[in-house]
């Protein structure tokens, strides 16, 4: 089972998604091994106002899956001063934390690539692709691509029409200049579209359903 990192701004995103009846913190735990860095539970309860409504499951799901490993303020120390020493040290901490976390455990074995799932576009551009570049153990995906691997895994509870319509909400808040916002959601539209042709017309696994 592959395992995922998620930061507040696609928890944030994700918050009103629903999977057939099951919130998406529900079904997230069935399909990865779910890591939370320590910075996490603290940036959802301050921007709780942002859940649609869903405050009280993103934060039961952020502390149980919450953890501090040893060395913790070091690792991060180390790692930011290395991307830049005169840094702002209050900017990006949930992803810092996260690629942290990742290489704490990758190093102690505990797990193999691991992947950043993250909507946060500056920390993607900064502390995320120097990390990537430098460690190799991770791979960046937003909550769009998320959806678009939920969508092909538990194909056809989640059918095509709801699957597009929670990317369309999805990409919009998570901001952008308009014409990239629209080139975002155009592409990801165009994913869903090429999979669900395909996954009509290959034999269903005979495996228990996750819904």
């Amino acid at each position: 089972m592959a395992t995922i990192i998620p930061d507040t701004s696609s928890l944030l995103n994700l918050s009103d998604v629903f999977i057939g009846t099951n919130h998406i913190t529900d079904l997230l735990p069935r399909l990865f091994t779910v890591h939370v860095s320590t910075e996490i539970p603290l940036e959802v309860r301050r921007r709780k106002n942002l859940c649609q409504g869903y405050d009280t499951q993103i934060a039961a799901f952020v502390r149980r899956f919450s953890q501090r490993f040893n060395r913790q303020t070091e690792y991060e120390g180390h790692l930011f001063h290395s991307f830049s020493s005169s840094g702002n040290q209050a900017k990006s901490r949930g992803e810092r934390y996260n690629c942290c976390l990742a290489l704490y455990k990758t190093r102690r074995r505990h797990i193999g690539h691991a992947i950043l799932l993250s909507d946060d576009f500056n920390a993607h551009r900064g502390f995320i692709s120097w990390f990537e570049q430098r460690f190799q153990m991770t791979t960046v995906w937003t909550s769009l691509d998320l959806l678009v691997y939920i969508h092909t895994v538990v194909f056809p509870k989640y059918p095509f029409a709801q699957t597009d319509s929670d990317l369309r909400k999805v990409n919009a808040r998570m901001g952008g200049v308009q014409a990239e916002a629209t080139q975002r959601l155009q592409k990801y539209r165009r994913y869903i579209s090429d999979s669900n042709t395909l996954l009509r017309v290959l034999p269903q696994p005979k495996i228990r359903s996750l819904l």
